[in-house]
């Protein structure tokens, strides 16, 4: 079971996750995020909890990275991201050192340093 649920602090929204991320909770997610950006500036994913996490989810996250700076407003992790999203994002291709193509500020949720 996944819990996705949002609190508001001022101009930042924090999306909280709790359990697995995969294809099941993926519009739940992307709900979530969307509902997020409406109202706040800045949107902060509460990674600590994520406990699995599939290519869907990893999807999700750059589309809504994408839509932050097409908003200009902002997606971080308050953390580090867990091991096993990181470990994901590496398998897949995406961990890399410049960000993708639109990623002019270099913000990538990926980035290597």
């Amino acid at each position: 079971m996944t819990d996705i649920d949002i609190k508001k602090s001022g101009k930042t929204a924090v999306v909280r996750i709790n359990g697995e991320l995969g294809i099941a909770c993926a519009n739940e997610l992307q709900k979530a995020i969307i509902k997020a950006f409406r109202s706040c500036r800045k949107v902060t994913i509460e990674a600590e909890n994520i406990e699995g996490f599939d290519l869907s989810s990893l999807q999700l996250f750059c589309a809504a990275h994408k839509m932050a700076i097409d908003l200009n407003k902002e997606l971080t992790f308050n953390c580090e991201p867990p091991l096993v999203l990181s470990e994901t994002a590496t398998s897949a291709g995406y961990s890399n050192r410049t960000g993708c193509s639109v990623d002019n500020k270099h913000r990538c949720l990926w980035l290597k340093e």
